[in-house]
């Protein structure tokens, strides 16, 4: 009788260990998740933060690319008309050349 009672104690102590270690993974668990979800979530902060600098950012540099938009424009348009008069004073010398080259052949014909 004294061993099936040490028998059932020792059953009841087993049992009750092995309770108590499932607690105590189930709150290692779920301070692992609460560790995970407040990291999240300062990641998530970090993101938030992080997006609105950039987006400030970036709308500081369109604030001020499009007020350097007109000056750009006209700035352009100068250097395409310094163009255009380069190309055609070029294109006057040259067609000048051109045209006495093309007289001369028509005139002086090799026989």
């Amino acid at each position: 009788m004294e061993a099936r009672k040490r028998r059932g104690f020792l059953i009841e102590t087993l049992l009750a260990a092995e309770n108590e270690a499932r607690q105590i993974i189930n709150a290692a668990k779920a301070g692992k998740m609460d560790k995970l979800k407040q990291a999240r979530n300062e990641a998530e902060k970090e993101i938030a933060k992080y997006q609105a600098k950039m987006d400030l950012d970036f709308q500081r540099k369109v604030a001020k690319g499009s007020g350097d938009l007109d000056a750009n424009m006209r700035l352009l348009e100068q250097k395409t008309q310094a163009k255009i008069s380069a190309l055609t004073a070029e294109a006057d010398l040259k067609s000048h050349g051109l045209a006495n080259m093309l007289v001369k052949g028509v005139i002086y014909v090799r026989v």
